[in-house]
This record gives C-alpha cells, structure tokens and sequence, in this order.
C-alpha cells in the first residue's frame, strides 16, 4: 500500500484542537503515522494554505511565492537554483498561484528599486526573470518566475487556481520543518496552515526569518485570520530532529519577538529522535 492510499485510509489528526484540549503539541505528534514521514515527490507550492497540489498524490513543499523573495539576493538565489537542480529528491512540479501574496511584496518591491532609479538591481533581476519590462501584475509576475525556476531546475510546471470560498486566508499557524512531512495528516477541513519546507530546501537562517515573519504578517493582516479573530494565538509548528529542532526554533522564536505582532505568536516544537 503506498502512503497515499494509507492516508486515504485515516484521519487527520486536529492539532489545534488537541492543544485546546491541553494537550501538547509534541505529545499530539506521537499519534501521526511514521508513514507521513515517508519521502513523496512533491509540489513546490507557495506556503499559502489556501493551496495545495492539485495531484493528491504530491506532498506540499512550501516556500513563499515558491521562493520569489530570493529575487533580491543574488548570491542566495543561484545557490538555490544550483541545489536544486540536482537534488535527487527535488520536487516533481513548481506551481504558481492566483493573489499571491509573497508575489505581491517582490512587485512593490522591484516598483521601488525603479522609483529608486537603482538601474543595475533591476536589470540583475530581469535578466534572470527572462524579461525586459515589469509585468503588468503581481500575479504575472509570479507565474514568470515560477516559470523560470521550473526552467532553470528542469522541474514540471504547473498553476493553481483560487476558488471563490478561499479568498481570505484562514490559517492560524505555520508548519515549519526540515523534514519529509506530509501535512495532510495533521490538516482538517476546518484548519489551514502555512507550510515552509525553505529549510528542507536549504535556505539561509536570515532567509527562513524573512519568509515566517511575512507570512505572519499576511495572517494578522485585513485578509487574515489573526486580523480578525482578536484572541488566538498563531502558532509556528516546528518539527525536526534534534540538532535540526534547536536551529528552527531559535529561528521562530525572532519572529515571535517582533512587537508588531503583539505578544500573539508562539512557537511550539515536536522534535523526532
């Protein structure tokens, strides 16, 4: 039986209602099959929790805007490119996605950098994307570099859809892990989280710092659920190894010092001997 059909047969486990219930998080971890911790090929979505592949057979590998951010440092972009390309457990598609948020910060930010007058940034930029001239949209933006990624790591490509009832986020958490993790055994219907495999994918520290905090900050945004549900707190869920466990941690842990998001960020770590 393969692990997708061995999730097919189970319930996903609702880890924030076992830690409503007082349980811990490490604790409600023990009850998730070792099988979810099996290698699958994957999808290189974005982080969003909105979307997910749409072959269910893929496991989510998560990074915001499938690592679109990395359009403004150079050397740590063709490191990635690089690392990837020849991973023998790299994803099997890179997908883009409609309203992208990370997309939307990488558009205003190139706008700057043209206001700026900052002539041989951009041009870096664009001759990596493939272009001449700024999209006329952030989406467009995302799936040029989406595409180009695909292109440049030899990985399929692919595109997702937003379906109407998804338009605000709703998730209350972040998975944040450097391991084989499929999240659909911990996900119901009723919860969503962000996914950031970056260290899985050998991001920087500085890196995973910058993608946890801005998609913390699209959840306590007016289209978030931490913007409108004044009470809760979001969570980043670590799960490593041990060694693996204290370097993410420490990482979550800057992003829940951050004063802008009032003392409502806490980090909770499940750690895999």
């Amino acid at each position: 039986m393969s692990k997708f059909e061995n999730m097919e047969n189970q319930n996903p486990i609702n880890i924030l209602a076992k830690m409503e219930q007082g349980i811990a998080f490490s604790a409600a971890m023990q009850e998730v099959p070792e099988v979810a911790f099996a290698h699958q090929p994957g999808c290189l979505c974005c982080s969003d929790g909105r979307f997910s592949p749409s072959d269910a057979t893929l496991e989510k590998e998560g990074m915001a805007g499938q690592g679109i951010l990395l359009l403004f440092n150079e050397v740590e972009l063709n490191d990635f490119v690089a690392k990837l390309k020849i991973n023998p457990e790299k994803p099997q598609i890179i997908a883009s996605h409609e309203a992208c948020g990370a997309a939307g910060l990488a558009f205003d930010a190139i706008k700057k950098l043209m206001a700026e007058n900052q002539d041989e940034e951009v041009a870096r930029i664009f001759a990596f994307l493939g272009i001449s001239q700024l999209p006329t949209t952030s989406d467009e933006l995302g799936v040029v570099y989406t595409k180009q990624l695909a292109k440049l790591t030899n990985i399929d490509y692919a595109h997702l859809e937003l379906s109407p009832e998804k338009e605000h986020h709703n998730e209350s958490g972040i998975i944040v892990t450097d391991l084989d993790f499929d999240e659909r055994f911990i996900v119901t219907g009723e919860q969503q989280f962000f996914n950031s495999a970056s260290a899985k994918l050998g991001l920087s520290d500085e890196y995973i710092k910058t993608e946890l905090t801005e998609l913390t900050k699209i959840a306590f945004g007016s289209h978030g659920r931490m913007g409108h549900h004044d009470n809760e707190i979001f969570h980043l869920l670590v799960i490593s190894n041990p060694a693996g466990a204290a370097r993410l941690s420490s990482i979550a842990e800057q992003v829940t010092n951050n004063q802008i998001f009032s003392g409502r960020v806490k980090v909770e770590v499940a750690v895999r001997e």
